[in-house]
């Protein structure tokens, strides 16, 4: 976990900062890191929006049909983690 907070600090995405206690840092994303996952997020949103658009009619309505279950288990494993 190191190497990849030092490369995230030494690219400028990220800094450091006091944790609650003196064995614990707080790692915060810069506006240009922020910028990075801002990127990503609308990436891989246009991926998905890209791959849905690509299925039949009849297996969007299935997944549209799955989503409150899947909603469901998301928030169970969000829970337990």
């Amino acid at each position: 976990m190191t190497r990849i907070v030092d490369g995230l600090v030494g690219r400028g995405l990220a800094t450091r900062e006091p944790g609650e206690d003196r064995r614990s840092v707080r790692v915060v994303a810069t506006d240009a890191g922020g910028s990075v996952m801002e990127h990503g997020r609308r990436r891989r949103v246009e991926v998905i929006t890209e791959a849905l658009a690509a299925l039949p009619a009849a297996d969007r309505r299935r997944l549209a049909a799955a989503a409150p279950l899947l909603l469901t288990l998301a928030r169970e494993v969000r829970h337990r983690a």
